[in-house]
């Protein structure tokens, strides 16, 4: 039986600023234990950018920090529900296109991520 696949148009983004929509949380451990983060971006016909974070939440770590700036309290000795606490939120990140080897790609921009 052929195997019959659509081709389909790359999808790009604009570099510069966009309004998000957190759709999906993820979770890898390899080559490391990372939490994926996944942004819908508004105008871009559906486009959704991820950044990993490590698997750790303090006040000084960078899922740390994302959870603060979305206003969730960092409590000491508890388990936090990440995908719970993340998913639905809203705000604006700055992007930029990274070429390599296998295309172009847009990237969040460090430090970039602003909660409504």
């Amino acid at each position: 039986m052929p195997i019959k696949i659509p081709v389909e148009k790359t999808k790009t983004v604009e570099e510069g600023k966009h309004a998000f929509q957190i759709v999906e949380v993820s979770e890898r451990t390899e080559p490391y234990h990372y939490v994926d983060v996944h942004f819908r971006l508004d105008g871009t016909d559906g486009v959704v950018v991820k950044k990993g974070f490590s698997a750790k939440i303090t006040d000084g770590t960078a899922l740390g920090k994302l959870l603060m700036s979305a206003s969730i309290m960092l409590a000491v000795d508890t388990v936090m529900d990440v995908e719970g606490e993340l998913v639905n939120k809203t705000g604006t990140l700055m992007t930029i296109n990274k070429v390599s080897e296998k295309g172009c790609f847009a990237r969040i921009v460090d430090d970039s991520i602003k909660f409504n």
